[in-house]
């Protein structure tokens, strides 16, 4: 390997805070160091970058020497020996149910001898904390975690069925001979996240309510998606992202994005039965049982009571004494 003395500034043409302080990274490791320089003796295998302290989330490209020259890593650049993971995104919005590709390139200056993705926020699942496990072997992605090389120095990792639990932030670890790449860099942040129906302007009426139902998501949608409506599970023709109306209890409605129809919002309106008792004071056998119908649809829609397969022709709250 050959060696160059030379130093590095850290700097942006953004504004940053007043006296602010630096991190530095070498080979994914964090530097302790401060300042906005950094001086010294740099291998040509070995890669470089920064970061404001309190903006980790964003570092600067990777740097390395190669032949005693300086090298900024941009994209698209390739065949130079050092040792760098880059990952092809920051960060991935996904819905509920589908698939995602996760993925990176890597290179080393030595034979890579293990190389596997994992998540930091799996650590207390960790027989030691501070050694990253293989995703692959978790159980909460058993079935559902693939890695793929589909050309050399890059890994792709690829989760199905996605679950909002499998929100976090990815990482890529590789070794080679003696050298072990560190993941102090951010690596990639999953979101997981389902389609939502928001109601609004809803104007109540005796038997049918005027509303504004809202298809939306937290992540970011195809540049102008059509929708696509459903109205107790049959297809509206309306395609655009709202949906005004007279609703009529107990109608449910969903909606997708066209092209993802795979991945449906949760329906608005869904019932969800709750029971508490109360044992009276005066330690009998006597108890009360209070049951509450809890719904979310857009007219609240006459609740029917049961008791034993009979109807008790009552409404929205039955509270009764020695139930059997």
């Amino acid at each position: 390997m050959i060696t160059t003395e030379a130093e590095l500034l850290c700097h942006s043409s953004c504004r940053l805070p007043d006296r602010p302080s630096y991190i530095w990274y070498k080979n994914g490791q964090k530097i302790q160091k401060e300042t906005s320089s950094y001086s010294g003796y740099f291998d040509s295998a070995d890669s470089y970058s920064c970061a404001v302290k309190g903006l980790e989330g964003f570092p600067s490209p990777s740097i390395w020497f190669k032949d005693g020259l300086k090298l900024f890593y941009l994209s698209g650049i390739r065949g130079q020996i050092c040792n760098r993971v880059t990952y092809t995104d920051r960060s991935i919005c996904a819905f509920k149910g589908s698939s995602v590709d996760i993925s990176c390139t890597y290179n080393s200056y030595e034979t890579i001898r293990s190389k596997f993705w994992f998540s930091p926020e799996r650590s207390l699942q960790w027989q030691n904390p501070s050694q990253p496990e293989d995703l692959s072997e978790d159980s909460q992605y058993a079935g559902r975690v693939q890695v793929l090389e589909t050309e050399r120095g890059r890994s792709t990792l690829r989760i199905t069925d996605l679950r909002e639990s499998d929100s976090a932030e990815y990482h890529f670890k590789f070794t080679a001979g003696s050298f072990e790449w560190r993941s102090s860099l951010p690596g990639t942040t999953l979101t997981v996240t389902d389609l939502q129906v928001q109601v609004s302007r809803p104007n109540v009426g005796m038997i049918t309510t005027e509303a504004e139902l809202l298809c939306h998501s937290s992540c970011r949608l195809p540049d102008r998606p059509s929708y696509i409506w459903y109205k107790n599970g049959q297809k509206i023709q309306k395609e655009t992202s709202s949906y005004s109306d007279y609703f009529v209890s107990p109608d449910s409605y969903s909606c997708a994005v066209k092209g993802l129809e795979g991945f449906p919002s949760p329906s608005v309106c869904e019932f969800t039965p709750q029971s508490s008792t109360n044992i009276t004071p005066s330690g009998g056998a006597e108890h009360i049982t209070t049951c509450i119908c809890l719904t979310t649809c857009i007219v609240t829609p006459h609740q029917l009571w049961f008791q034993n397969g009979q109807e008790l022709f009552l409404s929205f709250r039955y509270s009764r004494s020695n139930l059997p």
